[in-house]
């Protein structure tokens, strides 16, 4: 941060360090270690929008603020002036898919986009990066660790799709189909001669 403290990698540092510690804290430090690395991670995207962790860090920001309890955000509210701006779950999901799209390789990346497309609701997308995530070889340890998790967190998800298929079809034969309009019975009658 002294040699270059608007460099995009020394904020991102900075960032990760202070998002990686707040675990350790207890909640009102860990509120204000999320408070005080929102700057860091964006003057990080600002100066390198091509750093694709930049961007992951960004999304597990914004979507670990938009899901603050409400304890979490009251003392936000009370103690430290608000609710950091830029939480969202959309932005979040946003954010993960630009660093997926600058990293296509990363399994850590994968991994939490495919986690937050199931937390919102959207199985299909999880299972598409899941099964993109299985063609990438893991290269370290940590990528094989982040590999079996993609590996458990994907036939869950498979069978749910699957069942849900399945509820989807029975509920198309219940269906009675509408009757289909004959040419004769769309026409409409002209009142002013009183034909059709």
């Amino acid at each position: 941060m002294l040699l270059q403290p608007e460099g995009g990698e020394s904020n991102y540092a900075v960032a990760l360090a202070q998002f990686s510690q707040a675990t350790l804290y207890w909640a009102g430090g860990r509120l204000s270690a999320f408070r005080d690395l929102r700057s860091h991670v964006y003057l990080a995207i600002e100066h390198r929008p091509d750093l694709p962790e930049a961007w992951q860090l960004l999304g597990r920001w914004q979507y670990r603020v938009a899901h603050y309890n409400l304890l979490e955000r009251l003392y936000s509210k009370l103690v430290l002036g608000g609710v950091p701006a830029g939480g969202d779950s959309r932005q979040a999901m946003a954010s993960l898919e630009k660093a997926r799209e600058l990293a296509p390789q990363n399994l850590q990346v994968c991994y939490d986009l495919a986690r937050m497309y199931h937390y919102q609701g959207r199985r299909r997308r999880a299972i598409a990066v899941l099964r993109a995530a299985e063609r990438i070889p893991p290269l370290t340890g940590e990528d094989l660790v982040v590999s079996r998790l993609c590996r458990q967190m994907l036939p869950p998800l498979l069978r749910a799709d699957a069942r849900r298929q399945k509820r989807r079809a029975k509920l198309k034969e219940n269906q009675v189909p509408a009757p289909r309009p004959t040419p004769d019975s769309t026409r409409v009658a002209n009142p002013l001669i009183g034909k059709p």
